[in-house]
């Protein structure tokens, strides 16, 4: 199995590592439940868990509910107001 050697792992870092090269800002990750699994390797490379949608996502003959995740990717710039 690939994501026991921890493909998914490097590939997501690589992911996340040119799209903040890109100047991206934000990065989503809708993760379909359960999957505990990819919820760990979202978390350890620094994703949050925003919300959660129910019943969005059909898979195998059955509606699942989905976890939206979130990462920053450059810092939010202060904004003053007048």
């Amino acid at each position: 199995m690939p994501w026991a050697r921890g493909v998914g792992s490097q590939l997501l870092q690589a992911l996340i590592e040119t799209c903040a090269q890109s100047g991206k800002h934000q990065m989503i990750a809708v993760v379909a439940e359960p999957n505990p699994a990819s919820l760990a390797v979202h978390q350890a490379h620094g994703f949050q868990v925003t919300g959660r949608l129910p019943h969005v996502g059909y898979q195998q003959g059955r509606w699942v509910d989905t976890t939206l995740m979130q990462r920053a990717l450059q810092p939010t710039p202060q904004i003053t107001l007048p």
